[in-house]
C-alpha cells in the first residue's frame, strides 16, 4: 500500500515531510524487516528531500554502536548507499517495475525529478560501513550480508564490496578459541564471524555476477577476484590440514557452558562448524570435498561427549550463532551427483559413508526452514526457483527410493535422513506454493518431474 501511495501521490507525501521526520527519528527502534521496508518504499522521497536523508543518516549514526539494532541500522545504510549508485536509465513510458532496485528511479522520473547525488553524504555512508567492520559480531554479520546482497543486486558496486571484504579478511585472527572469542564478564562473543565473511565473498564471486571476462574486468577486477579466490582456497587448505587437536577443541578441552573457557570453546566450535559448511560449498564447485567434509565430521563428533546439559538454576549458554545458509543451487548440484542411478560420484561417496549426502540434506532442511521463518538478506541470492524445484525432485526420489543408486534404495524408509528429506520437500512445496499462488503452473512442475 505504501508503494502505491508513493507512486501515485508523491507530492502529497512530500508535503507531509514533517510526519516522515517523526518516523525517521524512531526508525531504528522498529523491527528490522519493517524498518527496512519502510525506508525502501520511501526512498524516492528521501532521494528528493535532502533534509530527510540527513535526518535519517543522523538517526543511523546515533544507533550505530548499539549491536542490538544492527539488523535495522545496516540495511538502512545499504539502502542509502544504493541510492547513490549508478543504474541503467529508465525508458520513458515504461511500466513501473515491481523491483525495489528500480522503483526509486522510476518514481523520481514520474515526479519529474532527477536523482540527487551528494558525494559528501555518499562518502560518509561508506565511512560508516567501514567503521561497522570494527564493531561487535552482530554488526559485522549484518554488514557482510548487506555487501553480499547489494553486490548481487548492482554489479557496478560488486568490485568495491569485494575489495573491501578482502582487505578486511586480512585482519582475521588465528583459528583458536583464545583469539577468535572474547569474554567480558558473563558475555562471550566472537571476534570475527568468519563463516559469514566467507559466504559474502562467495556471493560476490558467484558465476551469475561474474559471468564473463568482460564483466569481470570491468566490475570486479581480475586482481581482486584472484585475491579473493586465493584467500578462500588457503582457508580450505588450512581446514583440511588442521584437525580438532590443532584447533584446541578436542575431547580433553573444557566444554562446560557455565565456565568462561567452556563457553568460549562452545562458541568457537559452533563457528568452525559453520565455517566448514561454507568451505564445503566453495569446494563443491571444484569437485574435491573429502578433506573438508571429513574434518567437519571430526569437529562435529568432538564436543558431543563433553557438553554439559542445562541445570535448573543456571541458564544455558546461547551458542546458536547465526547459522550460514547454503545455496540451493549448490545443494541441488550435490544431489544431482549422488542420488540418480547415473550419479558420477556415487562410488566415492559410498566409501565415506555418504557424509556429503547427509550434509546436503541437513543444509537443505535448514534453508527451507529459514524460508518459512521469515526474511533473510540472502534469500533471493541463495534460493533460486529452478534450483529449489530441482532439489525437491531429488529429495523426493531419495525418500521414495526411485531412480536412485543401489545403496540409497537399500535404506529403510523410516531412517532419519529420509525423514528429513520428506520434511524438506514439504517445506519447499509450501514456500513455492505461497510465493507463486497466482502462478501455480510454476509449482506444478515439482509433481510432474
Amino acid at each position: 500500500m505504501l508503494i502505491e501511495i508513493v507512486r501515485n501521490c508523491p507530492l502529497e507525501v512530500l508535503n507531509n515531510w514533517r510526519e516522515l521526520e517523526r518516523l525517521f527519528k524512531s526508525i531504528c527502534h522498529i523491527r528490522y524487516d519493517v524498518s527496512s521496508s519502510l525506508v525502501r518504499c520511501l526512498m524516492p522521497i528521501i532521494s528528493n528531500r535532502s533534509q530527510l536523508r540527513e535526518l535519517l543518516l543522523q538517526t543511523v549514526k546515533q544507533n550505530l554502536l548499539d549491536f542490538r539494532r544492527a539488523n535495522a541500522v545496516i540495511p538502512i545504510l545499504m539502502l542509502l548507499l544504493r541510492s547513490f549508485s549508478k543504474r541503467s536509465s529508465v525508458v520513458a513510458g515504461s511500466q513501473m517495475s515491481q523491483s525495489f532496485a528500480t522503483f526509486s528511479s522510476q518514481s523520481l522520473q514520474a515526479m519529474g525529478c532527477k536523482r540527487k547525488v551528494d558525494e559528501t553524504v555518499c562518502l560518509e555512508v561508506i565511512g560508516l560501513l567501514k567503521r561497522c567492520l570494527t564493531q561487535w559480531t552482530p554488526t559485522k554479520t549484518a554488514v557482510y550480508l548487506g555487501f553480499a546482497e547489494e553486490g548481487t543486486r548492482n554489479s557496478s558496486v560488486t568490485g568495491q564490496c569485494l575489495d573491501l571484504l578482502v582487505s578486511h579478511a586480512a585482519t582475521a585472527p588465528d583459528w583458536k578459541a583464545e583469539t577468535m572469542v572474547t569474554s567480558a564478564g558473563a558475555v562471550v562473543s566472537l571476534v570475527e564471524p568468519l563463516p559469514q565473511l566467507v559466504q559474502a565473498m562467495q556471493c560476490l564471486l558467484n558465476e551469475e555476477i561474474a559471468a564473463d571476462i568482460t564483466r569481470v574486468e570491468t566490475a570486479i577486477g581480475v586482481n581482486v577476484q584472484k585475491c579473493a579466490v586465493d584467500l578462500i582456497d588457503s582457508w580450505v587448505e588450512k581446514a583440511c590440514s588442521e584437525d580438532v587437536h590443532d584447533l584446541g577443541v578436542d575431547k580433553l578441552s573444557e566444554w562446560n557452558p557455565t565456565t568462561p573457557a567452556g563457553a568460549a570453546n562452545l562458541v568457537f566450535a559452533k563457528m568452525m562448524l559453520n565455517l566448514y559448511d561454507v568451505l564445503i560449498e566453495h569446494r563443491s564447485k571444484e569437485g574435491s570435498l573429502k578433506g573438508v567434509d571429513r574434518q567437519k565430521g571430526g569437529a562435529t563428533r568432538s564436543p558431543t561427549g563433553k557438553i554439559s546439559t542445562t541445570t535448573e538454576d543456571r541458564p544455558a549458554l546461547n551458542v546458536k550463532q547465526a547459522d550460514v545458509l547454503i545455496s540451493a543451487s549448490t545443494i541441488a548440484q550435490i544431489l544431482e551427483n549422488t542420488v540418480p542411478e547415473e550419479a558420477s560420484l556415487s562410488n566415492d561417496l559410498e566409501d565415506i559413508n555418504c557424509e556429503l549426502l547427509e550434509w546436503a540434506i541437513e543444509r537443505m532442511l535448514d534453508l527451507s526452514l529459514s524460508l518459512l521463518d521469515g526474511f533473510h538478506p540472502l534469500h533471493t541470492v541463495l534460493c533460486g526457483t529452478n534450483a529449489m524445484i530441482s532439489a525437491a525432485g531429488y529429495l523426493l526420489d531419495f525418500y521414495m527410493g526411485t531412480n536412485c543408486v543401489d545403496w540409497i534404495q537399500s535404506r529403510q524408509i523410516g531412517c532419519a535422513s529420509k525423514t528429513k528429506a520428506l520434511e524438506t520437500y514439504g517445506n519447499i512445496v509450501q514456500y513455492l506454493s505461497t510465493k507463486y499462488k497466482s502462478q501455480p503452473s510454476k509449482v506444478v512442475v515439482i509433481f510432474v518431474q
